[in-house]
């Protein structure tokens, strides 16, 4: 796997270095995290900040590699016995998108966005207040740091801008002693190219 990773990262640096005509993006917004399978699971508000590079494929297609620094996580259902549960993760992330982009007019354009993301966690904590104690430690205790997973997303794009709504979810689990909870997000993007 480390391999392949440095591989793909050689590839996409001789192939962004040799596009001319790519530009230069920064991004951010907000997110809403969760849980997949997990009934307790509860949105958490988040946010992610970073820059993006666009590759013309041709007139219409894009390839969109960037690098993220997002947060993630997820609230668990309070009950008479807790008064908190919540688990924040802080990580880096690669997306990786193949945009179809065609012009709406003169100015406008729709964006769909379908790809992979690649997110890795750099620190976080997980806290549990109960009535009479609380759990405070590393998220990463009970949590997986690497994540991988899909994007898929919808936008409209005025000259240099553009605002995107996706949907990701994970294809890794994202607890490390239970099998089929994998992290999802909707996030809200505004975009600007250089």
């Amino acid at each position: 796997m480390e391999r392949f990773i440095k591989w793909l990262v050689l590839g996409i640096s001789i192939f962004i270095t040799s596009n001319i005509s790519a530009q230069w993006g920064i991004n951010g917004g907000c997110d809403f995290s969760s849980l997949t399978n997990c009934g307790e699971s509860k949105i958490q508000t988040g946010f992610h900040l970073g820059a993006t590079y666009d590759i013309p494929l041709n007139s219409n297609f894009y390839f969109q590699p960037g690098l993220l620094f997002t947060s993630n996580g997820f609230n668990f259902q309070t009950s008479f016995y807790s008064e908190k549960k919540s688990v924040k993760m802080y990580a880096l992330e690669v997306p990786l998108n193949f945009s179809f982009s065609p012009k709406l007019g003169k100015n406008f354009k729709l964006i769909t966005d379908l790809g992979l993301y690649m997110r890795y966690g750099l620190f976080g904590n997980k806290e549990f207040k109960y009535l009479d104690e609380t759990i405070k430690e590393s998220s990463f205790v009970a949590y997986n740091r690497p994540d991988i997973g899909l994007n898929f997303g919808l936008g409209l794009g005025y000259k240099r801008m553009a605002l995107i709504g996706s949907y990701q979810l994970g294809l890794t689990n994202a607890e490390k002693d239970i099998s089929g909870m994998r992290h999802k997000k909707i996030r809200v993007t505004l975009r600007y190219l250089f």
